[in-house]
């Protein structure tokens, strides 16, 4: 009986969480249609280049480094480029959350 419910358990969290993947990971989906962005960034930092010194990015460069791992490991394809989609905000912005919150409001 345990055996049983640990395996429903196991197939209903691998469900949803690769329901959850391709959701987010569908940029049409949910409006996120800035992939040239990101992809772009994270080749040039690829090829050498550093953000807001040899280009300028309209992120936060985590999101183009993650995206960069992501094009280093697996290869320069959209694919690969698409692979960090449901974690790069919390990957790319923690930092900032974490500054902001250490600094007072302005009165």
């Amino acid at each position: 009986m345990r055996n049983i419910l640990s395996l429903t358990s196991l197939i209903v969290f691998v469900g949803i969480a690769l329901l959850l993947w391709f959701a987010i990971g569908n940029r049409l989906l949910l409006g996120t249609n800035d992939e040239g962005i990101y992809l772009d960034a994270a080749q040039r930092i690829l090829h050498g280049q550093k953000p807001y010194v040899d280009f300028f990015g309209y992120m936060a460069p985590g999101s183009f480094w993650v995206e960069a791992l992501s094009l280093r490991l697996f290869g320069e394809t959209v694919a690969a480029g698409r692979l960090p989609v449901p974690g790069r905000s919390p990957v790319a912005t923690r930092p900032a959350r974490c500054g902001s919150a250490a600094v007072p409001a302005p009165a």
